[in-house]
């Protein structure tokens, strides 16, 4: 299995990013509906009706887009709380028969568990 490194300070950084970017994303695309604006107010170039429509789905799509953001920015932090706390839990859990749960973790049956029936072990048709 690749070792990819993550760690809860990770998580959390990348969601300050997420939601900052959020910001500056909402910050830039209204500045740039206002320019929009003051090109239309000055050339008239789009009929009144479509205009009104357009404006619309961007403040509709600046919106979505932002929420997106902010939303990815929330479920990262949410995971690096949850992150730290199985990280927490797995530091106090103990040592069986010369595993530890997790860090020794993978599939199939132990030679030092052998002698356990029921899920899992061998024979069993659900393991």
């Amino acid at each position: 299995m690749t070792d990819f490194g993550v760690v809860p300070d990770h998580l959390g950084q990348s969601a300050w990013v997420f939601t900052t970017e959020a910001d500056i994303a909402h910050a830039a695309l209204t500045a740039f509906k206002g320019q929009v604006q003051q090109l239309q107010d000055t050339y008239q170039a789009v009929p009144p009706e479509d205009w009104t429509g357009l404006m619309t789905d961007l403040e509709i799509y600046t919106n979505e887009y932002c929420a997106a953001l902010d939303g990815i920015g929330s479920g990262l932090r949410k995971s690096s709380v949850n992150y730290a706390d199985i990280e927490d839990a797995n530091a106090n859990l103990l040592t069986v028969d010369g595993y530890t749960p997790v860090t020794d973790f993978y599939m199939g049956p132990r030679p030092a568990l052998s002698h356990i029936s029921g899920a899992g072990a061998e024979g069993d048709p659900g393991g």
